[in-house]
């Protein structure tokens, strides 16, 4: 429903925030990468299998208020995670375990580093204006990206056009027209 939809942001959010404060207490000696980098991606992990059910539920609802309160799931946890992905804490004690040096497995660094990789992509590193400013146009891009899906779904265009147009085109696909 509607309701269920709508209390899914806020249950998620709010467990994932709690994930988030556990890693960031954890002192700088104690961090371990089950600690802290495979806690981060667990978190990670439980939001999106949250999420990801009500969201497809935007692309395939034949209710307009589900896709409309799932679409905006989507817009609400996609720029949550522009919030994420931009807080300092997080990236901080990312990477005072990265610096630590421990000798992590090959997945394990990998996953570490491509953590690492995603707060420098969204600023982190830059200065406060510029790195607000990445934040920012992330957010609007988001929605930018969300409503043009919206358009591509709500389409009803069709045309007519006759084999002989279609020509060039592969068998398969025509035949399933």
């Amino acid at each position: 429903t509607v309701e269920e939809i709508n209390g899914i942001s806020k249950n998620s959010i709010d467990n994932l925030e709690n994930g988030i404060k556990r890693i960031i207490s954890i002192s700088k000696q104690d961090r371990n990468f089950k600690n802290t980098a495979y806690a981060f991606e667990k978190a990670l992990c439980e939001i999106s299998d949250d999420i990801t059910v009500p969201i497809s539920l935007a692309y395939i609802s034949d209710k307009p208020e589900i896709r409309e309160a799932s679409q905006n799931l989507e817009l609400k946890i996609s720029q949550y995670f522009v919030d994420v992905f931009t807080r300092e804490d997080i990236f901080n004690a990312l990477n005072e375990f990265a610096l630590k040096g421990d000798k992590l497995a090959e997945t394990e660094q990998r996953l570490l580093d491509k953590m690492l990789l995603d707060f420098k992509k969204n600023g982190l590193g830059l200065e406060e204006d510029k790195r607000k400013e990445v934040k920012k146009l992330s957010k609007e891009l988001i929605a930018i990206e969300l409503k043009f899906s919206s358009n591509l779904r709500d389409v009803k265009d069709t045309i007519e056009v006759t084999l002989e147009e279609l020509k060039g085109l592969p068998e398969d696909y025509i035949s399933r027209l």
